[in-house]
């Protein structure tokens, strides 16, 4: 599917989207400061620079949907919580009003969850009204980004919008990681020294590059520190508010002055660009171009956790393919689990607590989350000549020992992608004759088109 950005920024939501499938073919950021990050990471993008509000609307090309996170300063906590009174919060309206007007199949919107506020219960009832006016059905939800693997204390509001003349029913991503990822996880590997010259060339880790400007009264006043195996604190767009290393000592319940005679002491360090950008999900490929430090803070903080942006536009392709199925219901194809059991202890478990589970490190026999890309319909398990199968009635999500330990179960190792089975299904023949059992205990996935034109007729 085609898409649209509008206040693209980088283009973390624009780089979740691609990630998960669609094409985007337009996108518009007015900061001159971006451009030239947008281009290098989106080579295959027409990037517009006009100002939102003065977008001739024959430059915008034809597309499936509208993606874009207005800016959020005018409903932030940080802000000064003017909304639709600041001019940033009137463009708002201006995206609302290219909605009406070219009338994609879907869009999304993405802010903060100051715009749920009851001080702004009026201008929100304003904007989705508009919304709705526009003939689209509105779904509005608050996400939290952890448990889409993202690791930080990031909430956001979430507005998806289906025309109202197709036939889908949209559901909000489920979570995909039970387990919450640290920062240990998520940065622990890079050098704990970083450059800290303001005008930067590039190390050999691209943007590697920690400001530091001035310690401000605001940064000073309360803890900016989270430790190794916590997630972060919110990513910030401003570089004196950057979070400090988690290297650093917990500075919860001192004074601020005690805060600046430690960081003065010891020499800490904020987080470093790249730093901020692995917490907000970019991969180490995404870069930032900037000769000033502090416009890549901004980017970075400014920026949707393109696996958010991911979950999102996965659930946005969910919906779309209820409606093509529909259509098609002959085509469809069913991807089918095959997978082990071990013993009997584990064969009754896997019954009683509906779920399998298998593991996701680098071991053998493991598997990635990117493998069930097209979904999984069925799990089917075999132990010696016995087999059953199971439908699938929740998304993969990423589970730890601990979490299969409480359940019972005796896994030998860190990290695992659980599936949760409906009932036991009556063993399909198509499905046996079809499916080329190998012989290995490796897990692996099977196409097939039998399983669902036989349980319709039973």
């Amino acid at each position: 599917m085609d898409v649209v950005s509008f206040f693209a920024g980088c283009g973390g939501l624009d780089l979740g989207f691609e990630q998960a499938g669609f094409k985007i073919i337009w996108a518009n950021e007015f900061d001159k400061t971006i451009h030239d990050t947008y281009r290098k990471n989106h080579p295959n993008t027409i990037l517009n620079t006009e100002d939102i509000r003065n977008i001739n609307i024959g430059d915008i090309p034809d597309c499936d949907g509208f993606i874009g996170g207005p800016p959020c300063q005018s409903w932030s906590e940080a802000g000064k919580g003017r909304g639709l009174d600041d001019e940033r919060g009137m463009v708002f309206l201006n995206y609302v009003n290219l909605i009406g007007i070219k009338k994609p199949k879907f869009f999304v919107i993405e802010n903060v969850r100051g715009i749920l506020e009851e001080e702004h219960a009026c201008e929100l009832k304003r904007i989705t009204d508009a919304l709705k006016g526009n003939g689209y059905r509105l779904y509005i939800k608050l996400l939290d980004s952890t448990n889409y693997g993202v690791p930080q204390d990031r909430y956001r509001v979430i507005f998806v919008g289906i025309r109202e003349d197709i036939d889908v029913n949209y559901n909000f991503p489920e979570a995909t990681y039970n387990v919450k990822i640290t920062l240990r996880q998520a940065i622990g590997d890079l050098p704990g020294k970083a450059n800290t010259i303001n005008k930067t060339d590039f190390l050999t880790i691209n943007n590697h590059d920690s400001y530091i400007g001035e310690w401000t009264p605001r940064f000073l006043s309360r803890n900016r520190v989270r430790g190794w195996n916590d997630v972060s604190y919110t990513i910030p767009a401003t570089a004196s508010n950057v979070l400090l290393h988690p290297s650093v000592v917990n500075m919860a319940g001192i004074s601020s002055k005690q805060r600046l005679e430690l960081i003065q002491k010891n020499g800490y360090r904020r987080l470093s660009v790249r730093e901020c950008a692995r917490i907000q999900t970019f991969p180490d490929s995404f870069k930032f171009v900037y000769r000033d430090m502090r416009v890549g803070y901004k980017m970075v903080g400014n920026a949707v956790p393109p696996r958010l942006g991911k979950a999102i536009a996965q659930s946005i392709i969910n919906a779309f393919g209820q409606e093509k199925n529909k259509r098609t219901v002959h085509n469809h194809k069913d991807i089918v689990l095959v997978g082990s059991v071990r013993s009997g202890q584990q064969r009754s478990l896997i019954f009683e607590k509906h779920l399998y589970y298998i593991r996701a490190d680098q071991r053998f026999g493991a598997m990635q989350m990117d493998a069930f890309k097209d979904g999984i319909t069925h799990v089917l398990l075999h132990e010696g000549k016995m087999k059953w199968l199971f439908p699938v009635v929740s998304s993969p999500i990423y589970v730890d020992e601990e979490y299969l330990r409480d359940l019972g179960f005796e896994p030998h190792g860190s990290s695992y992608i659980a599936v949760k089975l409906g009932n036991q299904l009556p063993l399909i023949h198509e499905l046996l004759e079809n499916t080329n059992f190998r012989n290995t205990s490796k897990p692996y996935l099977e196409t097939s088109k039998s399983i669902r034109t036989i349980n319709k007729n039973k």
